[in-house]
């Protein structure tokens, strides 16, 4: 998500060992503020500076989790600020994942092409990248899909029939 107090706190403790991901999801403010709510706390330039400072061992690697949605941060210019945000961060891996509709869709599912394309945009940026595989995606339990209150619904009634 990229709460800075508690990026903060886990420094203090000083764990060596623990990874660090984060979910990244848009490369400006207005986007990533309409996607996850807890930017309009901690904006991208504070979340970039907390992570560039964090950096518990040598060899520590942060994950940048990116949901890729078509429309919405898929632009050459969103792998260039991507690219851009991870600069100051030394060491990164950014982990692709191909966005879920669900049943309240922002969105459609990239197609397996745009996220190819993507992918290479951000290697031509120089990033260490990774496409996440889609699982879950039939069961409402892929990325984006696990707050979904309706099938939760569901599956108590199923258990209230069985028990």
């Amino acid at each position: 998500m990229g709460r800075v107090d508690g990026i903060r706190k886990l420094k203090a403790e000083g764990f060596k060992r623990l990874n660090l991901s984060v979910s990244l999801n848009a490369t400006e403010d207005a986007t990533r503020d309409r996607l996850m709510p807890v930017n309009r706390k901690t904006p991208l330039a504070a979340l970039q500076a907390e992570l560039a400072a964090y950096r518990p061992r040598a060899n520590f690697a942060l994950g940048v989790n990116y949901c890729l949605m078509p429309g919405l941060n898929d632009t050459r210019e969103d792998a260039a600020r991507i690219a851009a945000f991870c600069a100051p961060i030394v060491r990164t891996l950014v982990n692709v994942i191909p966005y879920n509709p669900g049943n309240h869709p922002l969105t459609r599912a990239p197609t397996d092409e745009e996220v190819d394309t993507f992918l290479e945009w951000l290697r031509e940026e120089g990033l260490a990248v990774r496409k996440r595989i889609t699982k879950g995606r039939s069961v409402m339990a892929a990325c984006g899909q696990l707050g979904n209150a309706e099938l939760r619904e569901r599956r108590r009634a199923l258990r209230v029939v069985s028990d």
